[in-house]
């Protein structure tokens, strides 16, 4: 049931290396107070049409969770509330069973890095309810969640692709940001320096990017989160920047090439709000922002040339 709807880093790495490696680095003046301005007037061509990515990581929803009815998609995915047997082996509480969810604002599963070992019970796929609590069993329909289901019928579901990291929030936002899963200690330290991380390698490689995050303030003491937790993530603070500047990127013809467009711990911390999507927060809340935000840059130049990339860090329920 927590089999994650993530996709792997690893494939944000080589899409954003192989399809911008060819455009051109300009230089621009910085904006009066804050960093560097990208635009939209390349020269070279790219290896597809592509010249722009956006990665958007919301929180804390399994594939199943979303996608468990999905009617859709080959091959066809079981809508297992429908068959016959419905309850896990070896249980015997009565409320258990899988069911639909009868409301927008979920309850938050267990979580933690040893819940959800005790969910994946080394590969045998039967501890939900023992390491994530009964909430595991719900499954939202089209009501719920009809701008994901949406978005996967006029686009692509990516169902084979899963978190990195078999933990919480931190380990899995970390390693979207190096490629591999990261060592770490507690919750808060962690052993990555900036020089490891997909940013510094487009640095590297002249292609510009940002990584903009909802609460984010060009005058606090940290960088974003989780890259707070970078060590040498403060050197690069012209490329944060607030979600709203994505938004005047867009307008202006200054997207850079690669985004990443955040909704989680602007402020430094690992804190959420309803936009995030993180349970027990409103979900039709967080949906209304992600469609205010893809909506944007449909409406602009960049729609024919740009993929975005929707996904959560970990399964969580």
């Amino acid at each position: 049931m927590n089999r994650a709807i993530l996709i792997a880093i690893i494939v944000l790495v080589s899409l954003a290396i192989a399809l911008l490696a060819l455009i051109p680095h300009i230089h621009h003046p910085a904006r009066p107070g804050t960093s560097t301005a990208f635009t939209v007037g390349y020269t070279s061509a790219t290896a597809t049409p592509i010249k722009h990515v956006v990665i958007i990581i919301l929180e804390n929803h399994a594939f199943d969770n979303i996608y468990g009815l999905y009617p859709f998609g080959t091959p066809p995915i079981l809508n297992n509330i429908t068959l016959s047997v419905m309850r896990p082996l070896g249980i015997n509480a009565t409320g258990v069973k899988l069911r639909y969810a009868d409301s927008v604002i979920l309850e938050d599963p267990w979580e933690g890095y040893l819940n959800y070992h005790v969910d994946w019970d080394f590969g045998a796929m039967d501890g939900f309810v023992r390491g994530s609590g009964p909430q595991s069993m719900v499954y939202l329909s089209y009501e719920q969640v009809p701008l994901l289901w949406d978005y996967a019928e006029e686009y692509v579901l990516t169902d084979n692709f899963f978190s990195p990291d078999l933990a919480t929030t931190t380990p899995n936002r970390i390693s979207y940001l190096v490629g591999y899963p990261v060592p770490m200690f507690g919750s808060s330290k962690c052993v990555v320096t900036f020089n490891q991380t997909i940013l510094y390698q487009l640095t590297e490689y002249n292609i510009s990017w940002a990584y903009f995050d909802y609460g984010y303030r060009q005058n606090q003491p940290l960088p974003p989160y989780p890259l707070s937790l970078i060590k040498g993530s403060s050197a690069y603070r012209s490329h944060y920047f607030n979600t709203s500047q994505f938004l005047i990127d867009l307008r202006t013809g200054n997207l850079p090439s690669v985004s990443f467009l955040m909704f989680t711990g602007g402020n430094g911390y690992d804190e959420h709000s309803a936009l995030d999507l993180h349970p027990p927060y409103n979900i039709t809340q967080g949906l209304v922002n992600l469609a205010y935000f893809i909506d944007a840059i449909e409406d602009s130049p960049y729609w024919n040339s740009t993929v975005i990339f929707i996904t959560f860090d970990e399964g969580g329920l």
